[in-house]
C-alpha cells in the first residue's frame, strides 16, 4: 500500500467475545456499518479487519491473528488510521492494552472511536483521555459481567436452569421468568433403559450396540453413540434430581433440584458397579494376554479385581490380587492382607471351570428341557421349523469349534509349545 493510500484509508477492526455472538448476533455487522459511516464522513476509503469471536479476557494477543496482522501493518507503515466501535474492542486486559498503546504510540497511529471521536496517541492529552476512557470502559464491563453473574446465581437459587446445554432426557420449559427442566417422555425412557441395562451387568459397548440397533440418535443427532457420551449419562446427577452451579469467580458451588428420572436404588447400583467396571477397563487396557476368567475373578480378602500373569523365566502362571500392583498409585488400594490373599494357577483353574461348565451343559436335565422348549417354541412345533433350528445350531457349533481351536493355539504359543 502506497503512502498516499495509507493516509486516506481507515482500518476498521471488529471483534466479539463469543461464537454465539458471531453466529447469531448482529454486533459484527453493526461495528462494520459504524466504521463505514465514519470513513465516509472523513472522506476515506476503508478496510475491514474482522477478528470474529475472540475473548479479550481469556485470549492473548498472540491468539488474535487478525490483531497481530493489523499490528504488523502498523509496523510496516501501511496502517495509520484505526477505527473501533468501542475502546474495549482492542482489549480488556491491562497487559494487552499497554502493549497495543505503546505500539500505536511508537508508530504514530491515530485512533477513531464510536461516532468518530479522534485520539492522536502521540499527543499527551489525547493519550491521557484515551487511558481514562479505556479505564471507565473496562470498569463498566467488569460491573456488567458481575451483575450478569449475580443475576444468573439468583435465578438458579430460585429453581431455574441456567446452564446452556440441556441434558439428554430433558427439555427446557419456560416457567415464569426463566426456564426449568422437564422430562422428555421419549428420551426419559431411554435414559432409564440405559441405567437398567448397566445395573444388570451390561457393558458400555452392549448399551452402545442397543442404541444403534434401536436407531436412537445421540444428543448431537448422530446414529452412533460415543462411549464417553454413555458414561457421562451414567455419571450425571441430573437424573436423580441434583443440579449444581459453580461461580467461576470464587469457586463456590450452589446446589439445586430438577425433575428426577432415575430412582435411588438403580442409581446406587450403577455407581457401585461403575467402580468395578472402571477398574476392569483399566486392567484390560494394560494386559497383553487374554485369559478365560479375565475380569471375572475377585480377591476374597479385599474384593479387588484379580490379574493374570504368565512368565516362563520366573515360573509364574497365576491369578493374583491386583491391589498389590496399585500400591504405588495410591495408599487407598493397600488394604489387602498379603497372608490371607492367595493366588491360583491359571491353567488348572481354567481347565476346572471349563470342564465343569461343559459337564453342566451336558448332564443338566433342566437345561436340556429349556433348550428343547425353546426349539419347539421358535419352530412353532413343526418339523420344518425344528430342522431349521438344528441347522442353525450346527453352524453355531462349528463357529465355536473354530474359536476354541484358535484359543488353544494361542495358549500353546504363550506356553512356547507351538
Amino acid at each position: 500500500m502506497s503512502k498516499k493510500d495509507t493516509d486516506k484509508t481507515l482500518h476498521i477492526y471488529t471483534r466479539v467475545s463469543t461464537s454465539s455472538q458471531e453466529k447469531k448476533g448482529m454486533s459484527l455487522q453493526n461495528q462494520r456499518m459504524k466504521g463505514i459511516e465514519v470513513s465516509k464522513r472523513l472522506g476515506m476509503k476503508y478496510v475491514v479487519w474482522n477478528e470474529g469471536s475472540k475473548s479479550s479476557y481469556t485470549d492473548t494477543l498472540s491468539t488474535r491473528r487478525v490483531m497481530m496482522d493489523l499490528m504488523e501493518g502498523v509496523r510496516r507503515g501501511e496502517v495509520k488510521y484505526i477505527y473501533v466501535s468501542d475502546i474495549d474492542r482492542l482489549s480488556r486486559k491491562d497487559g494487552s492494552w499497554y502493549i497495543l498503546m505503546n505500539h500505536f504510540t511508537e508508530y504514530g497511529v491515530i485512533l477513531y472511536v464510536s461516532e468518530g471521536n479522534k485520539y492522536d496517541i502521540t499527543d499527551h492529552l489525547d493519550k491521557l483521555m484515551l487511558k481514562v476512557v479505556g479505564s471507565f470502559s473496562q470498569f463498566d464491563n467488569e460491573q456488567r459481567t458481575k451483575r450478569f453473574q449475580d443475576n444468573k446465581i439468583r435465578k438458579f437459587c430460585d429453581g431455574y436452569y441456567v446452564h446452556g446445554t440441556t441434558p439428554f432426557g430433558f427439555d427446557k420449559k419456560i416457567v415464569g421468568k426463566g426456564k426449568k427442566l422437564v422430562e422428555n417422555k421419549v428420551n426419559g425412557k431411554i435414559v432409564r433403559k440405559m441405567y437398567s441395562m448397566f445395573s444388570k451387568g451390561k457393558t458400555i459397548k452392549e448399551i452402545q450396540e442397543y442404541l444403534l440397533q434401536e436407531k436412537i440418535r445421540s444428543p448431537r443427532g448422530n446414529m452412533v453413540w460415543g462411549q464417553q457420551q454413555i458414561i457421562n449419562i451414567l455419571r450425571n446427577e441430573h437424573y436423580i434430581g441434583k443440579v449444581t452451579f459453580t461461580d467461576n469467580r470464587d469457586g463456590r458451588v450452589y446446589g439445586g433440584k430438577c425433575k428426577r428420572l432415575v430412582d435411588d436404588r438403580t442409581w446406587f447400583e450403577v455407581q457401585q458397579r461403575w467402580v468395578d467396571y472402571n477398574e476392569i477397563m483399566k486392567q484390560k487396557s494394560r494386559q497383553t494376554h487374554d485369559y478365560l476368567l479375565t475380569s471375572l475373578l475377585y480377591c476374597g480378602v479385599c474384593g479387588y479385581v484379580c490379574r493374570g500373569v504368565k512368565h516362563k523365566r520366573t515360573y509364574r502362571n497365576i491369578d493374583y490380587c491386583g491391589s498389590k500392583d496399585e500400591k504405588w498409585r495410591s495408599p487407598h488400594y493397600d488394604k489387602c492382607d498379603r497372608v490371607k490373599s492367595k493366588s491360583v494357577n491359571i491353567d488348572r483353574l481354567d481347565d476346572l471351570v471349563w470342564t465343569t461348565y461343559l459337564e453342566t451343559l451336558k448332564d443338566s436335565h433342566i437345561l436340556r428341557e429349556q433348550v428343547k422348549k425353546s426349539l419347539l417354541d421358535d419352530g412353532k412345533q413343526t418339523e420344518l421349523g425344528i430342522k431349521k433350528q438344528i441347522k442353525e445350531k450346527q453352524i453355531e457349533k462349528k463357529e465355536e469349534e473354530k474359536r476354541l481351536h484358535s484359543l488353544q493355539r494361542k495358549r500353546m504359543e504363550i506356553m512356547g509349545w507351538w
